[in-house]
């Protein structure tokens, strides 16, 4: 019993972490500046597309800038600033986590809460950057190849890299490579100073929204800058946009678009329109739309769009084109209740309907209800609501509230056998795509360009460069070498031709004569190539006993080597061969020209001729004679005469 006990709190306990795992954060970051050429890649596996200004951002996205562009990232007080020709993807935006990864480019880091520091984690290919207070920094990322610059202007951080960890303090940086991690002094940029005039000015104009929202409510920055504040007798202090049409209403100038995990989510054309259209009610008092945020909260929760739909299955409206199906929605009231599509936590929905009573039916008749045809709900994509055709709300037929629209093609996906429940659309959902979310390493590798070209380019150099050594010197090895000419000339090739008539063996030189050097000669072409290259043979040794200097080459072969720069034909290099009978043959050799006479400078002093062995004895006969007849000589008192 015990034993079914555990396993069932084990299950209860895995069936919770899943569903907490599966419901949606409460927070979601905003594209807040954008200029230049800037896309987004919503899923994985997914082109990037172009975006457009106050687009929600989420786990699981790519954000990339062109060579002239950058942006500008917004989650709460967190600010993160792309400069150009740049790639971040944005790992996962949690309610107290921030995970990012840098692949190429500068990125601008400034965090403002101190609650937030502990989640916040950045990647780069070199190594990770962590935060221990709230602070400014830059990441630099491939920049310089295989390189990452952290430079810290305000608070501090830990760098991580190469086995090391560095702290970092205002004032400093970091030089993370693969295999070392050195420090240095941070250095300003034009990044740095664009990034700064963009925090004087959320300083300038927001001084006065903050004190009626928090400072984690995305898109404060902007309303002081566009409208003002009023008091409202039944919802407490209301903000009032300006410079709009007579006719405006909420969520009716922009486009919807499909993000997970939410669904159908609202992105305004107005450059302050995010903060009014995910957070708070819109209400009507008197002919102006005013927006109620509601009472101020430290983590206000972020919804898709606060809205209600209207048009079942089969309920039709005439439009300028003809009747068709439609669907319609309008903006909630602060007093009506918010039923979200996905699935997230009672706490969250406990915020979002802070001002809620339960069966509230707003008094008179409904305004800034939006219709338009239901055909451009049947896929996910984007829906440009300002283009397409409206029907006018008085002639609208009897219409009943409908639940949010929906994607098919998701199946019914059970639960434990015992209920069913229809699961929210998410990417993860298709096999492929989730195969593809896995290989992160994969996805690593297809925005690390910078680094993966720079490292085949000079891959393909080193190896075309040691290819074409490794020929060059087989080609210089295997090109037939000119032989040195002997005193004795070796025997050629049998021919098919008829037999040469032998001739007398030449006689053979002098000891005298320096003897040939017993190295292949080099061939003059290919080295005088190879010079022009800027190579260098290698293979000849340095001059020595066993290898002696050009001057004491043969005469022989430095007239071949001087036909050779001539461009004479050179002979081939003829080989000793025994003819069939076995007795040698000398071959007819091509007679050389006579050498013109050039004095040699000698190697050593021409050694002495010597007698033969057999007039040793002779010559010492001779000397005794010679002393025999100079002793008598002098008994007899003449003097010998010498023998001539």
């Amino acid at each position: 019993m015990r034993i079914l006990r555990a396993l069932a709190g084990l299950a209860l306990l895995a069936l919770t972490q899943w569903a907490l795992a599966q419901e949606a954060p409460a927070r979601a970051g905003r594209l807040s500046f954008v200029q230049g050429d800037v896309s987004l890649s919503a899923e994985v596996g997914v082109a990037p597309a172009p975006v457009a200004l106050n687009w929600p951002l989420t786990s699981q996205n790519q954000l990339v800038t062109g060579r002239d562009g950058r942006a500008e990232i917004r989650i709460g007080s967190t600010v993160l600033r792309l400069d150009a020709d740049s790639a971040l993807d944005l790992r996962e935006i949690g309610d107290d986590t921030l995970l990012l990864r840098l692949h190429y480019g500068s990125l601008s880091v400034r965090v403002r809460n101190r609650d937030l520091v502990r989640g916040f984690e950045l990647n780069t290919p070199q190594g990770r950057i962590l935060l221990n207070e709230p602070g400014l920094l830059r990441i630099d990322a491939e920049m310089q190849p295989d390189t990452t610059l952290v430079s810290v202007f305000e608070g501090s951080a830990q760098v991580e890299a190469a086995g090391s960890s560095l702290q970092l303090r205002p004032g400093q940086r970091a030089d993370l490579r693969e295999d070392e991690l050195r420090s240095g002094r941070a250095a300003r940029t034009g990044f740095d100073d664009w990034a700064a005039l963009r925090d004087q000015q959320d300083a300038r104009y927001s001084s006065t929204s903050v004190r009626y929202v928090s400072n984690e409510m995305t898109g404060y920055e902007d309303l002081d800058q566009y409208g003002s504040w009023t008091d409202s007798a039944d919802y407490g202090r209301v903000w009032v946009p300006r410079q709009v049409a007579v006719d405006w209403a909420p969520y009716r100038d922009g486009r919807w678009a499909w993000v997970s995990p939410w669904g159908w989510t609202w992105v305004d054309n107005a450059p302050w329109g995010y903060a009014p259209f995910h957070y708070g009610r819109w209400v009507q008092i008197g002919p102006r739309w005013c927006w109620a945020p509601g009472p101020r909260v430290p983590r206000p929760v972020w919804a898709p769009a606060l809205v209600g739909w209207i048009g079942e299955r089969g309920w039709s409206v005439g439009f300028s084109v003809g009747t068709a199906p439609a669907l319609g929605w309008y903006p909630l009231h602060p007093f009506e209740p918010y039923q979200p599509g996905y699935r997230v936590s009672r706490t969250h929905i406990d915020v979002i309907n802070v001002w809620a009573r339960p069966g509230y039916v707003p008094h008179g008749s409904r305004g800034g209800v939006t219709v338009i045809p239901r055909e451009h709900f049947d896929r996910r994509g984007v829906v440009p609501v300002w283009q397409l055709p409206h029907a006018e709300p008085r002639s609208l037929p009897a219409w009943r509230p409908a639940p949010p629209p929906s994607v098919p093609s998701l199946p019914v996906v059970r639960n434990d056998g015992r209920d069913n429940w229809q699961r929210r659309p998410d990417w993860r959902d298709d096999p492929r795509k989730r195969r593809d979310a896995d290989r992160r390493d994969e996805r690593d590798e297809r925005y690390d360009r910078n680094e993966r070209r720079d490292r085949d380019e000079r891959r393909d150099r080193n190896d075309r460069n040691d290819r074409n050594d490794r020929k060059d010197r087989n080609d210089r090895n295997d090109r037939p070498q000119p032989q040195p000419q002997t005193q004795t000339q070796p025997q050629p090739q049998p021919q098919p031709q008829p037999q040469p008539q032998p001739q007398p063996q030449p006689q053979p030189q002098p000891q005298t004569q320096p003897q040939p050097d017993p190295r292949p000669v080099t061939d003059i072409r290919t080295h005088r190539e190879s010079e022009s290259r800027g190579e260098r043979d290698d293979r000849r040794p340095a001059p020595g006993i066993n290898n002696p200097p050009a001057w004491v080459v043969p005469r022989e072969e430095r007239n071949l080597q001087n036909d050779v720069r001539r461009g004479h034909p050179q002979p081939p290099a003829p080989s000793v061969t025994a003819p069939p009978n076995g007795a040698p043959e000398a071959p007819r050799v091509r007679p050389q020209p006579p050498a013109p006479p050039r004095e040699e400078r000698p190697t050593a002093p021409p050694p002495r001729s010597e007698a033969p062995r057999n007039e040793a004895p002779r010559n010492e006969a001779r000397q005794e004679e010679n002393r025999g007849r100079s002793a008598g000589a002098r008994n007899e008192g003449k003097v010998p005469t010498q023998e001539k």
